[in-house]
């Protein structure tokens, strides 16, 4: 049968025909554990759109990359962030003190040596359904890295560990609707309802994400605590920097889903909970309204080239 259905984030209509694939979707979307082992497994490769694949083989092709050029690069594709900085951290010896080491030499040589690597199996994605939520989603992350970075220049947190957990904090996000896309299934849900059932795995999905990648246990902590990062009484700071800077990216034009702003779904961390992160931080009232003045200049530039995938 053919169903009538709006595109998620896209605002247009598309038509789906079919219902295959709606229980195995179900179960998946309800067992995020699915996804750990999905992509732990080392031969697995998500596929990437157009845009990365392209940027993917220019950096193979280069004698050497930049950091800019990753950062950039990973800006796009968060789940291709994941799996490179598990994999060079894991290759390297002596094993880096914190994952964003790779950032630096002599771990650029061999994340370098990994892009191309990865560049002569990678697989392109379809266009599809989520292709709108996809860049949407990635922008998100992207911006929320940044605002991560600049509040936890205010803190004894190392900026560059926050940028990389705010990067990654919605990564469940990507991977589930990934791994949709992948199998070909119908949109199982109407969108809301996926989007609702999203809203409350996503947490968990990431936490499970940053174990098959191995990273850190504290990282995974962190990106999995995001929308409320108090638990039993104790407030985990690196939680504490991304609940803040989840809402500050959806406020300045950088929501998962475009045209929600802050109120929806996965952009509703209520104004009460950052203000509540906030004082557990001990950020000083100047201090807030300093990050809150160089929050857009910290944005300027982002998913101007994402955009073109869309």
């Amino acid at each position: 049968m053919s169903i009538e259905r709006t595109a998620l984030g896209g605002g247009q209509s598309r038509k789906f025909t079919g219902m295959a694939g709606v229980d195995a979707d179900a179960r998946l979307l309800a067992d995020p554990s699915v996804l750990r082992a999905r992509f732990a497994d080392p031969s697995f490769t998500p596929a990437v759109s157009p845009l990365v694949a392209g940027e993917l083989h220019r950096l193979a092709n280069l004698p050497r990359v930049q950091r800019t050029d990753v950062v950039a690069l990973f800006e796009r594709d968060q789940l291709l962030a994941g799996r490179l900085i598990g994999d060079t951290a894991g290759g390297m010896r002596p094993t880096p003190r914190t994952p964003t080491d790779v950032l630096k030499e002599p771990g650029l040589t061999e994340l370098h040596r990994r892009i191309a690597h990865l560049s002569q199996r990678v697989r392109v994605r379809r266009t599809g359904p989520f292709d709108a939520l996809f860049d949407s989603v990635a922008n998100h992350n992207a911006a929320v890295g940044r605002i991560a970075r600049l509040i936890a220049l205010q803190t004894s947190i190392p900026a560059p560990y926050a940028w990389l957990c705010g990067l990654l904090h919605d990564a469940g996000i990507t991977a589930f609707l990934s791994m949709i896309a992948e199998r070909g299934a119908q949109l199982p849900l109407e969108p809301e309802a996926l989007m609702s059932i999203l809203d409350g795995r996503h947490e968990s999905a990431i936490a499970e994400l940053v174990a098959s990648w191995r990273l850190p246990a504290d990282l995974g902590l962190a990106v999995s605590r995001h929308h409320n990062p108090f638990m039993d009484g104790y407030a985990h700071p690196m939680a504490i920097i991304l609940c803040i800077a989840d809402r500050l990216a959806a406020v300045h034009g950088h929501p998962v889903r475009p045209g929600l702003g802050a109120t929806g779904g996965m952009d509703g961390t209520s104004s009460e909970m950052v203000d509540r992160a906030r004082r557990a931080l001990g950020l000083p009232d100047a201090v807030w309204h300093s990050v809150q003045r160089e929050a857009p200049a910290a944005l300027v530039g982002l998913g101007q080239d994402v955009s073109r995938t869309s």
